[in-house]
């Protein structure tokens, strides 16, 4: 059954940026620099970093804020998960011998590890850590990399940049979306909804509109997500027996082709669809809807890539998507502290429990099974959620907007 909402507030929820500039692109040189030093990491780990020490601690006078821990007793340290295994090898009360660089130097001290405050049966150093990688500015990312089922664009000040999240690769795009307008990524381009009457596809690589056929008679408001390279859209059309009122439905269409492969109607109880998310295989996409007035989900529907509806259990209390844990799992944010997992395969759900640092931080799913990608203040992480002890810097002290699905533009 299609749904039946009043015109107007569609187009006032849809469309409410001023129309893009159609400028070329800007070459990287010419990109507004991020402020204060945003950086980068790239490639594998160096070291481990020591973030502060932990006053009363055998740590005082030893480290210091930067040093980059190497090796513990000729063992050497590559990362903060390799440092918390060796550390589970002592006791409370042994001598250890640290090498780390300060000011690129070596430097190599010999320190009596104290007690875990939380288990005393655990040894501690009296310092915190995380994983050193290389830093660089967003204008130096130069990586090349292709679309994979766990990297995507993501915006990084006022331009989108490629990352591979598990090899700590970035390339930069030179692409800045237009401002307050939603973009969505396929493995053949980026693409924006303009506002302009009529409503249009635009191409953020060359600027332009792209063509349509018309959208089998179905009027464009809103680009929602992305499918097997199809973007998803949202189409209305109004019924003739009643002025002010339309139908909603979801669109495939194929921005090489210029052709609306399929149009779903929407359901009258799920609401206006406001974003979706394919799956890392393509095979499947999830649709949110919002209720016209106040905003709040309605509705969550699972589709098949030609925009078959499927049968699902209800997802609306699960909390909020932050898209596909795996090929067959979606990842929601249940609470400021836990992601849930649903598997569809067997209608099963799993709770992880953020590390205390990232309660409340804004969560992407990775869609590799283990990971997310966290953004809290200017910073942002890689967390696996099968081990709260893992986390890696992707960038520090950087402006991080939206995280798209993976794919983008070759």
């Amino acid at each position: 059954m299609r749904r039946v909402i009043p015109i107007l507030l569609l187009i006032a929820s849809a469309c409410v940026a001023q129309p893009p500039e159609r400028a070329p692109l800007p070459d990287v040189g010419e990109l507004i620099p991020e402020p204060l030093g945003c950086r980068l990491s790239v490639g594998t780990p160096m070291g481990v970093s020591v973030l502060s020490v932990i006053e009363g601690t055998a740590a005082v006078g030893t480290f210091q804020q930067g040093d980059l821990i190497t090796g513990v007793d000729g063992q050497p340290t590559e990362s903060r998960p390799g440092l918390t295994e060796l550390m589970l090898t002592y006791r409370p009360g042994e001598m250890v011998e640290f090498t780390f660089t300060r000011d690129g130097g070596p430097q190599t001290r010999t320190i009596t590890l104290g007690a875990n405050p939380t288990d005393g049966s655990k040894a501690m150093i009296g310092v915190t850590v995380e994983t050193a990688f290389e830093q660089i500015s967003p204008e130096e990312a130069n990586d090349t990399l292709a679309p994979s089922p766990t990297a995507r664009p993501i915006q990084v000040g006022n331009t989108l940049l490629l990352l591979d999240p598990l090899a700590n690769a970035w390339q930069q795009t030179g692409i800045i979306p237009p401002a307050e307008l939603r973009w969505v990524s396929t493995s053949t381009g980026f693409y924006s909804m303009t506002d302009t009457d009529p409503t249009g596809i635009l191409d953020l690589i060359t600027g332009n509109q792209v063509d349509d056929d018309g959208f089998q008679d179905w009027r464009a408001q809103r680009l929602i997500g992305s499918v097997n390279d199809h973007l998803l859209v949202v189409l209305t059309a109004e019924i003739p027996d009643q002025p002010g009122f339309v139908n909603l439905a979801i669109a495939g269409f194929d921005p090489i082709s210029a052709e609306t492969i399929w149009v779903t109607p929407v359901s009258n109880t799920f609401g206006i669809p406001v974003s979706a998310f394919g799956s890392p295989d393509d095979s499947v996409f999830v649709a949110i809807g919002a209720d016209p007035e106040s905003g709040d989900r309605m509705g969550v529907a699972l589709y098949a890539a030609n925009g078959t509806p499927l049968p699902s259990d209800d997802l609306t209390g699960f909390g909020e998507i932050i898209g596909w844990f795996d090929a067959q799992s979606l990842a929601f944010r249940s609470t400021e502290e836990q992601i849930s997992v649903y598997d569809f395969s067997d209608q099963s759900t799993a709770t992880y429990t953020l590390p205390q640092t990232l309660f409340g931080a804004v969560a992407a799913s990775v869609g590799d099974g283990r990971h997310i990608l966290a953004v809290g203040e200017r910073d942002l992480l890689l967390q696996d959620l099968t081990d709260p002890n893992f986390s890696a810097p992707l960038a520090s002290n950087c402006t991080i907007g939206r995280a798209g699905d993976p794919g983008w533009g070759v």
